[in-house]
C-alpha cells in the first residue's frame, strides 16, 4: 500500500511540471542590429510578459500551450505585434524581433526663464564672472580670479 501511494504521488508531480512551455528571443534595432535593453514583451490577453535584459534577451515561462500574439514595445520605436506564436508543452518557442525606430514628435514648447533683480532671501552679496571677463584679466589660475572678487581677503570669504 505504501508503494502505491509513492507511485501515485510521483506520477502526479511529474505531470504537473510538464504542463507549460516557454517563449524566448532577442529584441534588436532593425537599423543598427544592436540589442535593445528594457523592451517590453507581453503576451496579449494575459498578464504574462518580460523585459529584455542587457543582452536584449527575454524569457517568458509558465505559458500554457496554445497560440498567442506577442506585443513588443520600447520608447522611441514602433510597437510590433507578432501573430500566431505557438507554444507547446515542454518546448521553447523562439521569437526574435527587430524594432524600427520612430520619431517622437510633440508640440512646440517655449521655455522662458528669469529671476528677480533683488533677491530678498540672500543675506550676502553675489558676484558672477563670465568666461569673457576671466579672459580679459591677467590671471594664471582660478584662485587668482576668486581673490579679485569683492568679499575675498587673502583667499578667505568674509561674512
Amino acid at each position: 500500500m505504501r508503494y502505491f501511494f509513492i507511485l501515485i504521488f510521483s506520477l502526479t508531480t511529474v505531470t504537473a511540471f510538464g504542463q507549460y512551455g516557454k517563449i524566448r528571443g532577442i529584441v534588436t534595432d532593425s537599423q543598427t542590429g544592436e540589442t535593445i535593453i528594457g523592451a517590453s514583451v507581453i503576451i496579449q490577453g494575459t498578464t504574462k510578459g518580460d523585459a529584455t535584459d542587457i543582452d536584449g534577451e527575454y524569457i517568458i515561462t509558465g505559458v500554457e500551450p496554445g497560440s498567442y500574439s506577442l506585443e513588443i514595445s520600447y520608447i522611441g520605436y514602433n510597437k510590433t505585434t507578432v501573430e500566431d506564436v505557438r507554444v507547446s508543452i515542454d518546448l521553447t518557442t523562439e521569437i526574435n524581433v527587430e524594432l524600427r525606430s520612430d520619431v517622437l514628435e510633440g508640440e512646440e514648447i517655449t521655455v522662458v526663464a528669469g529671476r528677480e533683480l533683488i533677491r530678498k532671501d540672500v543675506t550676502a552679496s553675489l558676484s558672477s564672472v563670465t568666461s569673457e571677463q576671466i579672459e580679459a584679466i591677467p590671471v594664471e589660475n582660478f584662485s587668482e580670479v576668486v581673490e579679485l572678487q569683492a568679499g575675498v581677503v587673502d583667499g578667505h570669504f568674509r561674512g
